[in-house]
């Protein structure tokens, strides 16, 4: 398909090679397409149904056939500029056309040239309508060909000939129906298919969000953090019409009325690759700050206080997501939540002995005095212990009545 702007730059040329357009639309939205001053074409306009009096049509197509191609054969010679100027030929009710399987040849043959070229106008329905009930190119054509000729002038004048406008259009109604319910039976068999697949990441998402109210494990991806309610927006884009199979089209309706389908309405799958990608890279960050070293060791020492920490282990080891969020639970998450905070904290000893011997004697006049400088001291030794520790830590002491440990101070526990 091609947009104005190609209809426009042909319009322009000095010279066609024989060319037959086809333009969508209205007739006035075509002739602002023409380019203006001096290289506008020369146009005349043909509507191939006054080529017929209205006073003696046809009694069959096979007639009616005979009667156009000799019309047009006719007619085009005498549109055709004698002096060579460039002229364009706007065509009107060309659906005649196909519905009297005329094609093309005569326009070719009587009227096209390096100087003079045809353009089809297809008219008469909005663009929105026209793409909601256009389920099939072929049955669209005879549609408005067959509306063309149910004029109400013509048939009160000749009723002989609405028997056979009528059985036109219940060849028309049949066809329609056929190619609509096949239209929607595709479309319902691939929404089904994506609404597999949007379930199918139901455990993934679940998951997903779980990991990503681990603050401890730091932000989620921006792309994360609405997963769920992605999934749950896809999974009632996914409906799949109970009439899925056969739809009721053979009545009075044109549309499906359990789900109003139409051409225009299609299947999420850009939404479904969007969401299969953001949980993909959601589960791999989450997995991979999951395996840090330091998470790891606090799991190997708190897994013997709970059972499920030992297969958590061997999943993490092999970076398994799939298995990850099937394991997860609610009581799993608020357990871990509490190691990590845990693993923030650094447990250091503080020789109760040292501090003595600096204080010295009791005086009971100076009791007061000695509490102030017990808790200055104290404090002094949080503050080398916290220096000793990664920026952030946060530091607890324990007092012992020995000689401190070097080799185990500042150890997690």
């Amino acid at each position: 398909m091609k947009f104005a702007s190609n209809f426009t730059a042909l319009a322009s040329q000095r010279n066609w090679d024989k060319d037959i357009a086809v333009w969508v639309g209205s007739t006035e939205a075509l002739r602002k397409q023409l380019p203006a001053g001096a290289s506008a074409p020369s146009m005349e306009e043909l509507d191939l149904l006054d080529l017929f009096n209205e006073k003696s049509l046809p009694d069959s197509d096979e007639e009616a056939a005979q009667f156009l191609h000799d019309a047009l054969r006719r007619r085009l010679p005498s549109l055709r500029p004698s002096d060579g100027r460039r002229s364009m030929l706007i065509v009107k009710s060309v659906p005649l056309l196909i519905h009297f399987n005329l094609g093309l040849k005569e326009f070719f043959d009587w009227f096209c040239s390096d100087r003079c070229m045809v353009v089809l106008v297809l008219e008469g329905i909005p663009e929105d309508l026209r793409d909601a009930c256009n389920v099939d190119a072929a049955v669209e054509l005879t549609r408005t060909t067959t509306l063309s000729l149910l004029g109400f002038d013509v048939l009160l004048a000749q009723p002989n000939l609405v028997g056979a406008r009528l059985d036109s259009f219940r060849q028309w109604k049949t066809k329609y129906a056929h190619a609509y319910r096949k239209a929607h039976r595709a479309h319902h068999d691939q929404l089904a298919q994506t609404k597999a697949e949007a379930e199918a990441l139901t455990v993934q998402v679940r998951g997903l969000t779980r990991l990503n109210s681990v603050a401890e494990l730091g932000p989620p991806l921006p792309a994360t953090t609405s997963v769920a309610i992605d999934l749950a927006a896809l999974k009632k884009q996914t409906w799949v019409c109970p009439d899925s199979v056969e739809a009721a089209v053979d009545g009075a309706k044109a549309f499906c009325q359990k789900c109003n389908w139409t051409p225009v309405t299609t299947v999420p799958s850009e939404a479904l690759a969007r969401l299969k990608t953001n949980v993909a890279l959601g589960l791999n960050d989450r997995m991979q700050r999951f395996k840090d070293a330091a998470i790891h060791a606090i799991l190997q020492q708190a897994a013997d206080s709970h059972p499920d920490l030992k297969t958590l282990l061997e999943i993490i080891q092999a970076a398994n997501a799939d298995k990850l969020v099937g394991l997860l639970t609610d009581d799993l998450i608020e357990f871990l939540r509490k190691l990590l905070q845990e693993q923030n904290l650094a447990h250091v000893e503080v020789s109760l002995a040292e501090i003595l011997d600096e204080l010295g004697t009791v005086d009971g006049e100076r009791i007061d005095d000695m509490v102030d400088e017990f808790a200055q001291l104290l404090r002094q030794r949080l503050k080398d212990a916290k220096a000793q520790q990664p920026p952030g830590k946060r530091v607890r002491l324990f007092l012992r009545a020995e000689r401190p440990n070097p080799s185990a101070s500042g150890q997690p526990q």
